[in-house]
C-alpha cells in the first residue's frame, strides 16, 4: 500500500513540474518474446536498455516496480499482469509464466501484433521516471488448422 501511495505521489508531482512529452519518449522500450517462453525467460533488462538510467548516479539505489498492464484486447488485463515480474534492484523483467498470445489478446486473435504495455515506475523520488514498455508477443504456430470438412472430393 505505501509504494502505491509513493508511486501517486510521485505521478502527481511529474504532472505538476511539467513532465514533456520528450522525457515520455526518451523512457520508452520495446521488447519481443515468443509466445510460450518457459517461466523466468529474460524479456528485458531496463538498468541496461534505459538510456538515462544508464549513466544514472544513483543507480545503486533504484527500485523498479510495474504499477499497471494492458494489452491489445483490454479484456485479459488482470491476467496479463501476472504474466511478468521485474527485479526491483536489477530492473530485469521477465515471465511468471508462459504468455499464451491466444488468452493475452482473446478479442482481437486476427490482430498481426500483440502488445503487452507496461508501465514500470523507478524510483527514489529523486530520481522518479516512469518507463513505458511495450512487450510484442511473437506468435507459434501452435494450433492446427481448422477445415470445414473433414473430407473433399476432386
Amino acid at each position: 500500500m505505501t509504494s502505491l501511495v509513493v508511486v501517486l505521489a510521485s505521478l502527481l508531482l511529474l504532472v505538476a513540474t511539467g513532465w514533456s512529452r520528450d522525457d515520455a519518449a526518451a523512457d520508452t522500450v520495446e521488447y519481443r518474446l515468443t509466445e510460450e517462453s518457459p517461466t523466468g525467460t529474460v524479456v528485458g533488462d531496463l538498468l541496461h536498455d534505459v538510456p538515462s538510467l544508464a549513466d544514472d548516479e544513483h543507480q545503486q539505489r533504484l527500485h523498479f516496480s510495474i504499477v499497471t498492464s494492458r494489452t491489445t484486447s483490454s479484456a485479459a488485463t488482470n491476467h496479463v499482469l501476472a504474466q511478468f515480474t521485474i527485479g526491483e534492484r536489477d530492473g530485469r523483467l521477465v515471465t511468471s509464466s508462459p504468455v499464451n498470445r491466444e488468452r493475452a489478446c482473446t478479442l482481437q486473435r486476427d490482430v498481426t501484433d500483440c502488445v503487452i504495455r507496461l508501465d514500470v515506475a523507478v524510483r527514489p523520488l529523486a530520481v522518479f521516471r516512469l518507463i513505458r514498455v511495450a512487450v510484442i508477443i511473437l506468435d507459434i504456430n501452435d494450433h492446427a488448422p481448422v477445415f470445414s470438412s473433414t473430407r473433399y472430393i476432386l
